[in-house]
């Protein structure tokens, strides 16, 4: 198994994209698409960034956060894996 990216709530390998928090969620790698940041308005703590994609008919809500970096890094992670699979 392939390690993208591995944070406090957010695991990437060439599988799966794990999200925790609140509520977890698991999503295949392979399933995702139509991959794009939304960048949100100004809130308490800074301006919001997400991470959303097409899942098995549905859009949903990948990753949220109001860290650029550890959302850029995210970002790059769940492309690499994408890519990852694209190529094989």
């Amino acid at each position: 198994m392939v390690i993208y990216y591995r944070g406090p709530t957010v695991l990437i390998t060439d599988r799966t994209l794990e999200v925790g928090g609140p509520s977890r969620h698991r999503y295949a790698i392979t399933e995702l698409y139509d991959i794009h940041v939304v960048r949100g308005g100004w809130r308490f703590g800074g301006r919001v960034y997400e991470l959303r994609a097409g899942y098995r008919g549905y859009l949903v809500r990948l990753f949220t956060s109001r860290d650029s970096r550890v959302f850029g890094q995210v970002r790059r992670a769940l492309l690499r894996a994408t890519e990852a699979h694209a190529t094989t």
